[in-house]
């Protein structure tokens, strides 16, 4: 009984053919006296045979892909838990970053377009000086006591004749 037990662990290898001579010879011997060990080894010859006569199908690599895919799938929901909001939720989440972001966005935007008119209020009020200051070492005579506004018009009316 106890070696029927040991011979029955190592029929799939008899069957296989992947066991030492010695231990085949021993098998045999024992199959050719114990019944029960006989009838086990001819369960899995049948067994062996059915399968080998089913037609086995070969996977399409569409089907490879799409089980890849599956099978990630699965293994994130496993292994990475979904993200489920606590008491605030999760528009509470995307608040607290999206609205500090368009707020530093906006200040950016505001000292930029102050910056901008600060020089352009500059560079505007020193070309007015740099024309003053040709126009004067073109016509030191030219009265400006009206103010400049009327030069410049009255210069603007005389060009255009």
């Amino acid at each position: 009984m106890i070696r029927c037990l040991l011979i029955k662990r190592k029929l799939y290898d008899y069957f296989d053919n992947s066991l030492s001579e010695v231990e085949h010879a021993q098998i045999k011997e024992h199959l050719d006296i114990c019944s029960g060990c006989r009838n086990n080894l001819m369960k899995i010859k049948n067994v062996v045979d059915i399968a080998r006569s089913k037609r086995v199908p070969h996977p399409t690599e569409e089907f490879w892909r799409k089980f890849q895919g599956e099978l990630d799938d699965k293994l994130n929901e496993v292994l990475v838990p979904a993200y489920k909001p606590g008491f605030w939720g999760a528009s509470r989440v995307k608040s607290l970053v999206f609205v500090p972001a368009v707020s530093l966005l906006v200040l950016i935007m505001a000292f930029s377009v102050q910056f901008h008119r600060k020089n352009s209020s500059e560079r505007f009020d020193k070309a007015l000086l740099e024309e003053l200051n040709v126009l004067e070492e073109v016509s030191p005579t030219v009265d400006f006591s009206n103010g400049l506004e009327f030069y410049i018009e009255e210069t603007f009316l005389v060009s255009e004749m």
